[in-house]
């Protein structure tokens, strides 16, 4: 089973084979349904020695490309998809999507059973699964975030994810209980989304400036226009997953689309997501440049006006 934070897993998946720097493939992070670019440049002269054993890897580091800079870094009131790699990196959530984007895969809960009925879901936590603070994340703590997500209201997107959520309870340390008001097929995939990231209750203060969650990257620093930085959580509960990941990754805005492929020609960046369609022809030509996309499913915006 592969899985991967939600929003994640291209650019990620892609570069779990990273004993050079730019020898990276990698799509789209937070940009839904958007192609990413990558660079594929061979590594520089003495990167590897021509015999012998190979040296220890250095740390690693991912340094990725957006359209424009994140908004906000609380995840319960995000509404654009450009917040979703802080969501994503720094939390974890109760499941998560697989590489396909598709099917939901046990996150914080390694598993869960649903009454006949199709009402009622009992998930069991992984035990000793921590915050960066170093907190155990207990069932008390996704209760704090069900609430949390419901008082926000239209501030944010759980409340309309969770339409069909009756009532919920922390029945033990390890062990929430969804009670439903009626079955509802959209709900547990919904469980995934950002807005249901697990937040921690005890450093709930700090969540605009310094966010702390149970995700594989500690959130390091935000610098507005600049760039992002996260550093790999070394107490991340699927150590498995960790050790095939960058030590850390940055992301940093370049409006123009331009400057984003130019920034990756010199190395400045290893992936430069939201490319139009205008520029892959110029892309295509380079031989040091690889254009990747993912399968995304569709989603839409419906107006509904009354006359009456």
């Amino acid at each position: 089973m592969q899985r991967s934070p939600s929003h994640v897993p291209t650019i990620l998946r892609a570069s779990l084979n990273r004993r050079q720097l730019l020898q990276i493939g990698a799509g789209s992070m937070g940009a839904v349904g958007l192609l990413g670019l990558v660079g594929c440049q061979p590594a520089a002269p003495g990167a590897a020695p021509a015999s012998g054993d190979a040296p220890a890897a250095g740390p690693t580091k991912l340094t990725i490309g957006y359209d424009s800079d994140i908004l906000k870094l609380d995840p319960g009131i995000q509404q654009s998809g450009v917040d979703w790699p802080p969501a994503a990196l720094v939390y974890s959530r109760l499941v998560e999507y697989d590489n396909t984007m598709m099917s939901p895969v046990p996150g914080l809960a390694e598993s869960w059973e649903i009454a006949d009925d199709g009402l009622t879901y009992t998930f069991h936590l992984r035990q000793g699964a921590k915050f960066h603070s170093g907190r155990e994340v207990t069932a008390a703590d996704v209760a704090y975030t069900f609430t949390r997500g419901f008082e926000i209201g239209p501030q944010g997107r759980f409340a309309g994810y969770m339409l069909a959520v009756d009532t919920f309870e922390a029945s033990g340390d390890y062990e929430f209980v969804i009670h439903l008001s009626q079955p509802d097929v959209t709900f547990f995939p919904n469980l995934a989304v950002m807005s249901a990231s697990i937040v921690d209750s005890e450093t709930i203060d700090q969540i605009d400036t310094m966010p702390i969650g149970s995700g594989p990257y500690e959130f390091v620093e935000w610098v507005p226009g600049e760039h992002v930085l996260y550093r790999k959580f070394q107490d991340y509960w699927d150590a498995e997953q960790l050790a095939q990941w960058p030590d850390e990754i940055m992301t940093t805005p370049i409006p123009e689309t331009q400057t984003r492929i130019a920034n990756l020609q010199s190395g400045q960046i290893d992936v430069a997501t939201s490319i139009p369609p205008e520029f892959f022809e110029q892309i295509e030509s380079d031989p040091n440049l690889q254009l990747l996309g993912q399968e995304v499913s569709a989603s839409y915006l419906c107006l509904i006006f009354s006359n009456e």
